[in-house]
């Protein structure tokens, strides 16, 4: 998309809107990972209320958010700064080479501490839930 924005539009257009448009496809694509998780939260929500025959806890809900938030967090922090040092190849310890580098490393350690939170909140806080009982 953005390739075709700079092919068809580079030359007649501000650098300031391509970089505008540049930033919103980074966000929009950092942000979709909670769009394709709601099927899961919902799936999560109607096993627990058919189990337990009562309403899912309004805490429960940012637990488990920030768990599958945080794990499905580095598919769009991390892993596109590694593929594109795979696919890019570019030179070791260059300034792309090291960004890259540090922006995956960032994505994957913030996606560690969103899930040790989440899991933290949820042993705090307790479910009850009884995985042995017939």
């Amino acid at each position: 998309m953005l390739q075709a924005l700079y092919k068809y539009h580079g030359r007649d257009t501000s650098k300031l809107i391509l970089g505008s448009a540049s930033l919103l496809v980074v966000i929009n694509c950092v942000s979709s990972f909670q769009i394709y998780a709601m099927p899961t939260f919902d799936n999560l929500e109607l096993r627990y209320t058919s189990k337990m025959n009562k309403p899912c806890p309004q805490w429960l809900r940012p637990s488990l958010a920030g768990l599958i938030g945080g794990i499905a967090l580095p598919l769009t922090l991390a892993y596109p700064c590694f593929m594109w040092i795979v696919m890019k190849k570019p030179g070791r310890y260059s300034r792309s080479w090291c960004l890259n580098w540090i922006l995956g490393v960032s994505g994957m350690v913030l996606s560690v501490l969103v899930v040790t939170a989440a899991i933290w909140i949820i042993v705090t806080k307790g479910i009850g839930v009884h995985f042995f009982k017939p």
